[in-house]
């Protein structure tokens, strides 16, 4: 995979390039994403490093694709949810924030790809399940309703995944969005 598509043109796709080729091996350009290479760096220099809490905040919030913080607070129970992420944001730890109209954040694809998989790997597949339904419920209440069918779908909710479509079909064809459908 290109570069820039593995970074998804975010600066912080460059800067961890630059960090493993300065804490590996020295390889450059796209060998320095190897998925067990950003795997080690996340979990040595980020992850790692972090407080239990905010640890476990991470691996529950990793099943959004996009969420505001209300979002992360009801999957969490963490009631420190908007202050956990700003200053994730704050610090630069492949988080994005972007404002519309209220906060809005979203992880690294890097980074989130390897959250769900340290998140995979945590919880049981009834804990998964619970996370990614509730996710989905709460993606489907604003609006992300092709996030929300994309989580059902994952979490194998046939049931859901066909009510968010009736539900929502016609909302979606009048929107030019039948694709998604």
């Amino acid at each position: 995979m290109h570069l820039h598509e593995k970074t998804q043109g975010w600066a912080a796709g460059i800067v961890l390039m630059e960090a493993l080729q300065t804490t590996g091996s020295g390889r450059s350009g796209p060998e320095a994403l190897e998925p067990g290479r950003i795997s080690d760096y996340f979990a040595e220099e980020i992850f790692g490093k972090l407080n239990k809490d905010t640890r476990d905040f991470l691996l529950k919030t990793s099943y959004f694709p996009r969420f505001a913080p209300v979002m992360a607070e009801v999957i969490t129970g963490n009631s420190r949810s908007a202050q956990i992420l700003a200053d994730l944001n704050r610090r630069n730890y492949f988080i994005e924030r972007r404002n519309e109209p209220g906060p809005i954040y979203q992880y690294h694809s890097l980074f989130r790809e390897f959250l769900k998989s340290l998140a995979d790997r945590r919880f049981s597949e009834d804990e998964r399940s619970r996370l990614m339904l509730s996710a989905a419920k709460l993606l489907e209440e604003a609006g992300q309703v092709e996030d929300a069918a994309e989580l059902f779908r994952e979490a194998a909710d046939w049931e859901g995944l066909a009510r968010i479509i009736m539900d929502h079909a016609q909302e979606l064809n009048e929107q030019g969005r039948s694709a998604a459908l």
